[in-house]
């Protein structure tokens, strides 16, 4: 893969507590880092690092922080356990403040 060209690198805010890189960028109404209106940063980071998302794959965020591009944070997993994965968590008791 290639590294980041500059302009792309300095949108990038590492922390070095939790690992994020946060996207300094344009955020769009759900939190993730935008690169115009169709392109999402943590994906266009994630390809330019690591190489092509499988298709029929999202990117799920280990860390759970939607302007995170670390590619270390970031694993492919097929759109539909990801929308599963989500919707579980969303019932889950931990998240209902019981």
């Amino acid at each position: 893969m290639t590294e980041l060209p500059s302009w792309l690198d300095d949108l990038i805010a590492p922390c070095p507590v939790s690992g994020c890189w946060h996207w300094a960028g344009a955020v769009g109404r759900l939190g993730y880092g935008r690169l115009g209106p169709r392109r999402y940063a943590h994906r266009v980071v994630y390809e330019r690092l690591v190489g092509a998302i499988p298709d029929g794959h999202g990117l799920h965020h280990r860390c759970g922080v939607r302007a995170c591009v670390n590619p270390a944070h970031l694993v492919p997993m097929r759109q539909g356990d990801h929308a599963r994965l989500h919707r579980n968590r969303a019932k889950s008791p931990a998240n209902r403040g019981a």
